[in-house]
């Protein structure tokens, strides 16, 4: 029996279980490849609460210089981004940190690290399930029919337009077609394909499937290979899809970080969880936000 004011785990066997749980939580953290977000959005280093981002409406293209130089005057619209604090830990008991037993907490560290990164892919997913209401840089909703141009408007969404081949082309056309608030052509090429796994079927037939058969004949499919398949569980409406172009600088989202995600853990030998329960409690945390970039990259069909 521990003397009595002392406790029941040497505080030097602590701070060796944490030195492990951080090593094995980076190690995972640096190779698990399930994190699709610097594929979807421009990471950006944040250096206090919250972000003020700002985006040029009016970009007219280059033209021939003929005696004086052109500026232009950009009516720039934009929007704030507030850091959240994001965390989950695990309950390891005491008996295990005194037996040494790491293969015991391994899985769980492990597993805290990968989610640590799927974190990112559950904002995107957020972003596009709220996007028919929440607001982009232009005052109207990110998926909106109404995008002010100087002249008209123009649409990221159509309603009645569930996943099918024709509509997939259509809502290619509607990127293809895009412009800048001026009206100049963006050249928007889309290159991805996101849905939930309810659509997985009809979008691999879409863009996967080589001949289309028809009435048993092996017709070519006009949309092989137009756009990669991505297959988000996160999303929660399911009959929504989506058509992004990620191959511009500029991402349909962004990734704003605070603080990198990382291992903590009270190593007080004489911690309340510890007196009490007999359990010592690690945790992750990271610090940040996602928000939305520029409309015209990503397009939105409602079934």
């Amino acid at each position: 029996m521990a003397a009595p004011g002392s406790s029941i785990v040497e505080g030097g066997k602590l701070v060796a279980a944490w030195a492990n749980y951080r090593r094995l939580f980076s190690q995972e953290f640096a190779n698990y490849k399930g994190n699709l977000s610097d594929l979807f959005a421009n990471p950006i280093r944040s250096t206090g609460a919250e972000e003020v981002y700002r985006f040029m409406n009016q970009l007219t293209p280059m033209s021939e210089f003929r005696g004086e130089r052109k500026f232009q005057d950009l009516r720039t619209e934009g929007f704030t981004l507030r850091n959240k604090v994001y965390s989950n830990g695990v309950k390891v008991a005491i008996d295990d940190i005194n037996d040494d037993k790491l293969d015991m907490v391994e899985p769980q560290i492990r597993m805290l690290a990968q989610q640590a990164q799927l974190l990112w892919n559950q904002l995107m997913a957020g972003l596009l399930d709220d996007g028919i209401t929440d607001l982009g840089y232009d005052g109207v909703a990110y998926f909106s029919a109404s995008h002010p141009l100087k002249s008209g408007v123009q649409i990221n969404t159509r309603t009645g337009h569930a996943l099918s081949a024709a509509n997939f082309a259509t809502t290619m056309t509607d990127m293809e077609t895009q412009t800048d608030y001026q009206g100049t052509v963006l050249d928007i090429r889309p290159t991805h394909l996101v849905c939930h796994p309810n659509l997985r079927a009809t979008a691999e037939a879409i863009v996967e499937h080589g001949p289309l058969l028809v009435g048993g004949s092996g017709a070519p499919n006009p949309n092989y290979k137009k756009a990669m398949l991505i297959v988000n569980p996160f999303l929660t409406v399911e009959d929504h899809w989506y058509l992004m172009d990620l191959s511009k600088p500029v991402k349909p989202f962004v990734k704003q970080v605070r603080q990198e995600a990382a291992m903590y853990m009270n190593t007080d030998p004489n911690q309340e969880s510890i007196k009490n329960f007999r359990v010592v409690e690690p945790w992750a945390e990271l610090r940040g936000a996602m928000g939305y970039s520029m409309h015209q990259l990503c397009h939105c069909g409602q079934a």
